[in-house]
Parts: C-alpha cells; structure tokens; sequence
C-alpha cells in the first residue's frame, strides 16, 4: 500500500494560493529625516551634462538632418569614455544599440567611419542588434511578450538605444496616450534598475515629437533637432541641438548649439537661430560685412549678397522666396 505522504495533497497548494494572492503589497513611506538620510549616490555621467545613469532620454528630428548619424556617435563615445559635441563620458560603458530599419551595408559604411574616430574604442562595450540579421526583424517592443527578447541582450547594458521609435514599437496607435502605459512602464523599469535610455524619434509637423505627448512625461531630458538658418541638402548632416526639457542640468549646459558633421570629425558650432531677410538687411546696416553675416548665419555670401541689392521687404517674407545661386560668388 502506498504510503500517504506520497501524494501531494491538492488542499494545502490550493490554500497556499490563496493565502499568497492575499498578501496586500505596501508602500515604503519616509519621514523627511529619512530621506535626508537615505543612502544614495548622484548618478554619474554617461554623456554629460545631459545624459546620466538611469536618465530617459529622447532625440528627435525631422527626416533625413542625421538623427542616426547622431546616435551611433553617442554610442561610440559612451563605449570608449570619449567626447562628442563637447559632451563627455567619464569612463567606458556598455551600450546596446536596436536599430529598426537601417540597411546593414549603411550601418557598415557608417560605423567604419565612425570608429577612426573614438580611438579608445572597445569592440566589447558595444553590441548592435539590427532588424537587417534577424530572421524575423526585431520584435515589437509595444507587446509585453516581445520583453524577454530584449531583456535578454540589456541584462548588463548601461545604456540601451532605440532608434527608431516608430519601427520598434509597432502596434501602440501613435496618437494614444492610454496605449502607451505598457513601453512607459517598460522604460521606468530600466530606469530603475540603473540603466539609461535614448529613444530617437521623428519630429511632427508642429515642430515637437512626433505622436502622444504622454511618453515624454517619464524622460528627463529631450533633445530638439532642427535646420540651422541657410541649411542646404549639400551641407550634409548640419543641424541645430536645442535642449526643450532639462530635468538634470541647468544654466549654460542647457544652451543650444549647432552641429556639424566634416571629413574632420563632428563640430560644435554656434546656434544659428533663423532669421528671415529683414533680419540680414539689419545686420548689414549695424556695419557687419558679409563674411560676417555668413559666419553669424550659415548662408552663404552670395545669396546674402542677392538679398541686400533687393528693396527691404515685408517682416514674412522668408529666405525661400530668394532665387538659388546663379552667380559667382562676391569676392567680399
């Protein structure tokens, strides 16, 4: 005869269940004095002053001004404890890039540029996971089942990348804020658990990101990329950085500048705030030469040169309405 201990005895798991479905989780609430006592240390920088560890982050632009460009070039400085745009990495961390819609033989153009210039680079801070090598492409991010997938490569990222937005989480209807508690409630749990951020997304036609505002609400620092006055397709990826939500940082590490990407590496340049020709016209009447006028604005001196030998015209009328170059450049 079997001995009774043998089986298990469905009533005690039963009871078990319920006794555990009826804990009643609490909160931790501090008095003041705790809190001032609280054990904790300020997050060091990844990127200073605008990206720390455990910072949400977003970068967003219209199509084709470098966003990518952008990114893979903050990995690199992230992973080799380097510099870009005057922003800097105090030591080298791991970083996990998902790209959702470059072409590879693209990704490889570019990071074989890239890399010759963060010299301290180490292969094994970085790991790139592309849609292009996946059977499938990546998974989407918008389902709580495609979770694991991810939490799989970022177990010991420091920084984790998603570029884009729109190509990586799929099916949360773009305009819907409640849809967006699942990823919102994604990104809070990387955050607390030390890791950082950076979601690079389109801008829409009204300027700001593109879509719900609700996903902006969790992130402490969002990153407006715009055309710089004069911007022309020929400059290549130019384009002005203007911080529009600072949560960490304050005062002169908040002002906007402008970047520029040369055979010489990337450039921090001035801001070239837009102007419109009444602005140039006011400019050459204040005694600034044209070579002046071309380094405070970023157009070039022949089209300033067009603009001033016309009549000064109304406040709305824009730079666009000026014919393209089709003379020599002025000599002065």
């Amino acid at each position: 005869m079997d001995d009774p201990k043998d089986f298990i005895d469905i009533r005690q798991i039963e009871n078990t269940r319920v006794a555990y479905q009826n804990i009643k989780p609490r909160l931790i609430a501090l008095t003041s004095s705790q809190l001032s006592s609280y054990e904790c240390k300020p997050p060091d920088n990844l990127l200073g002053p605008w990206l720390h560890e455990g910072s949400l982050a977003m970068l967003h632009a219209e199509r084709g001004l470098g966003k990518t460009w952008v990114c893979n070039s903050v990995a690199l400085a992230v992973a080799s404890g380097g510099e870009f745009l005057g922003f800097s990495s105090e030591k080298p961390r791991k970083v996990v890039i998902f790209d959702g819609e470059m072409q590879i033989y693209l990704m490889q153009e570019r990071f074989n540029l890239l890399k010759s210039m963060f010299p301290k680079f180490d292969e094994t801070n970085l790991r790139l996971i592309l849609s292009g090598v996946q059977p499938n492409g990546l998974p989407d991010l918008g389902n709580k089942q495609s979770y694991s997938y991810y939490d799989d490569v970022i177990e010991d990222a420091d920084l984790i990348i998603i570029d884009n937005l729109s190509s990586i989480v799929r099916t949360i209807p773009g305009n819907d804020n409640d849809e967006w508690a699942t990823f919102i409630e994604w990104l809070i749990r990387q955050r607390n658990s030390g890791k950082s951020v950076l979601i690079i997304h389109h801008s829409g036609k009204n300027g700001n990101s593109r879509g719900a505002s609700r996903i902006e609400d969790p992130l402490d620092t969002i990153i407006k990329l715009t055309k710089p006055s004069g911007h022309d397709a020929s400059d290549g990826c130019h384009f002005n950085w203007e911080f529009t939500k600072n949560r960490q940082f304050h005062g002169d590490d908040a002002k906007p500048l402008r970047g520029k990407f040369t055979e010489n590496g990337w450039e921090r340049l001035e801001f070239l705030p837009s102007v419109d020709a009444n602005d140039i016209v006011a400019m050459k009447a204040a005694g600034k030469s044209l070579r002046d006028i071309e380094r405070e604005t970023g157009i070039s001196k022949s089209k300033v040169g067009r603009i001033l030998q016309k009549p000064p015209v109304p406040r709305d009328t824009s730079l666009a309405d000026v014919p393209r170059d089709t003379e020599p450049e002025m000599p002065f």
